[in-house]
């Protein structure tokens, strides 16, 4: 039921737990070493838990950047976008994939798209800036943790399992 299925996603987006994650002093001294700065000087956006169906790829993003989604600062090396498993998160599930050095090339000025209605806007990098860069992804645990700089290439992997692949992601921000 699709109804249901977006009422039921739309109320974990403003879970208290997924707060007291991301707000963890463990997970904020990592965030603060990466991003050298004080905690204070630290805003945190779109805490979210993402679902994504083996079936259902209408949400998939393709690759993008999430400086371009979030323009809190002018450069991806201010903000860091942080990601983490739910579950034990195999290969088969389509884990988070990124482009090996591609922060390095900045951010990229895309145009938005969003193909159908209930899909998710892309800001889809153009193939050709990126046909050489090596691709990345990761089998993770509960409790592992990904950080990337906001300019760093990356994309929804396939969910070729037969379970939901559920993770939970926020974006920091020098302010």
């Amino acid at each position: 039921n699709k109804k249901r299925f977006a009422y039921f996603f739309d109320t974990l987006q403003t879970s208290i737990a997924s707060y007291q994650l991301w707000t963890n002093a463990k997970i904020l001294s990592v965030v603060k070493k990466i991003m050298e700065c004080d905690i204070d000087s630290i805003s945190a956006t779109d805490l979210l838990i993402r679902i994504d169906s083996p079936i259902d790829t209408r949400n998939k993003l393709n690759w993008h950047q999430d400086s371009a989604y979030f323009r809190q600062n002018d450069k991806g090396s201010n903000g860091l976008n942080c990601w983490s498993p739910l579950t034990k998160l195999t290969f088969d599930m389509g884990p988070l994939e990124f482009l090996e050095n591609s922060h390095k090339l900045g951010l990229i000025k895309v145009k938005k798209e969003r193909i159908g209605k209930f899909r998710s806007l892309q800001r889809k990098i153009p193939s050709n800036l990126i046909k050489n860069l090596k691709i990345k992804k990761f089998e993770l645990n509960l409790g592992d943790f990904i950080f990337l700089n906001m300019d760093t290439i990356h994309r929804s992997g396939e969910n070729l399992s037969k379970i939901f692949r559920m993770s939970s992601l926020c974006r920091y921000h020098k302010m």
